[in-house]
């Protein structure tokens, strides 16, 4: 490319690119987009097994969720749920400090 030339510094047709403002904009160049309706995705047989390797080794959030917090409202509704204060004093302590500690 010769430093005069500017044809090839508008690669998205919008118009011309350092020529004078009166200058006529070059028609955007024709697409070759697919028509409605003939989008197509291909998934490759790993990407299929990867699935369904996810699906069966994942389990739902609800029911992982339902599975620890049911006994534990159990035990509130009954009476015997019981806070270890010292153990949450110490997790809230060291949280605390750590934070102050990585500013």
């Amino acid at each position: 490319m010769k430093i005069g030339d500017r044809k090839n510094l508008d690669p998205l047709g919008v118009g011309t690119v350092g020529g004078p403002a009166d200058a006529p904009a070059e028609p955007p160049a024709s697409t070759d987009a697919p028509k409605a309706g003939t989008d197509s995705v291909r998934v490759s047989q790993a990407a299929r097994e990867l699935a369904r390797l996810i699906a069966r080794h994942e389990a739902p959030a609800d029911e992982v969720r339902s599975a620890k917090v049911e006994p534990l409202r159990a035990a509130v509704a009954d009476g015997r749920y019981a806070v270890d204060l010292q153990a949450t004093a110490r997790k809230l302590l060291h949280e605390v400090v750590g934070d102050l500690l990585a500013s």
